[in-house]
């Protein structure tokens, strides 16, 4: 089912029967609890049982405007089933998006495209054009320095963290010299363009509080920084927002930090561990999954 639905009530069509629930989560929540039983502790060649987790694993896919967190449609239900789905690139020179299903008991990672006009399910067609920054970055692979890791080439400029003390330290790939040093407290960084990010926990006496902070590639001096109850994630970065997400998707002014939007759900939170999303093109991709272990799918696994 796709467009917008603001109705309180959703039809979901699995197979062999049609059923009209209120609110999605509800769902999802008594389906869990009347799953049946795994009928041995094992899989099959290798594959699950028709009625186990492949049908429960459903993702919603939600497209968020960037400039507004708008969303101009949700595809709910993807009709490709898993324990992990991710949006792995762009076709038909970005007229539909694809995402990749994987799980223990499949054979190989299965394939669904959604037109991004409208979210309307198409054909999986070839070349799927990757994630950009999605391959790996080896322009500052050589940069080798005790105890400094991850680094990351953002403006031209490889930017590692010390792990020991959490500084940023900024290395001109030319001739391999600091051109920064910068203590931010960073456990994580991110990098898209000009935008170099830094996370870490927050310095300010509070438990459990975090901390995310844009640096100036070139300089390594601290443009802004905010301060949330959650860990924080990135989704991606424009020359407007950074994107951003705890327990909901939010924007953040990339030139002051000042909030943009929050996009929110009645009733959803976003799980740290299954859900994420990322900026691909103009537009956020959400990706929240509803996933049920299965004794099934843990025997695959081993």
């Amino acid at each position: 089912m796709t467009g917008k639905n603001t109705a309180r009530y959703r039809h979901i069509q699995f197979p062999g029967r049609r059923v009209i629930v209120k609110g999605l989560p509800v769902l999802l929540w008594v389906a869990v609890v009347f799953l049946p039983a795994c009928p041995s502790d094992e899989c099959t060649d290798g594959k699950c049982y028709e009625e186990m987790d492949p049908k429960w694993g459903a993702s919603v896919l939600f497209v968020l405007d960037p400039s507004t967190g708008n969303s101009p449609w949700e595809q709910w239900g993807l009709k490709v089933w898993g324990e992990t789905v991710n949006v792995i690139g762009l076709q038909n020179n970005g007229g539909s998006v694809v995402v990749e299903a994987s799980d223990p008991c499949f054979d190989a990672p299965r394939l669904a495209a959604f037109r991004v006009s409208d979210g309307e399910q198409v054909e999986v067609v070839r070349p799927v054009v990757s994630i950009p920054g999605n391959e790996s970055d080896t322009s500052c692979d050589d940069i080798m320095l005790a105890g400094v890791t991850g680094f990351r080439n953002v403006s031209g400029v490889c930017v590692g963290i010390e792990t020991a003390t959490g500084d940023m330290i900024a290395i001109n790939p030319l001739d391999d010299t600091e051109m920064w040093r910068s203590a931010v407290g960073a456990t994580d960084s991110f990098a898209s363009g000009n935008v170099l990010l830094a996370f870490g926990v927050a310095e300010d006496g509070k438990n459990g509080s975090f901390v995310v902070k844009r640096i100036a590639a070139t300089t390594g001096q601290l443009l802004w920084q905010r301060v949330r109850e959650e860990a924080m994630r990135p989704l991606g970065a424009n020359g407007q927002f950074v994107f951003l997400m705890d327990r909901h998707p939010f924007a953040l002014s990339a030139v002051t930090g000042d909030d943009g939007w929050t996009f929110e759900k009645d009733g959803w939170i976003f799980d740290p561990k299954r859900d994420g999303g990322l900026l691909l093109g103009d537009v956020l991709y959400i990706r929240k999954q509803y996933i049920v272990e299965s004794k099934c799918s843990a025997a695959a696994a081993q």
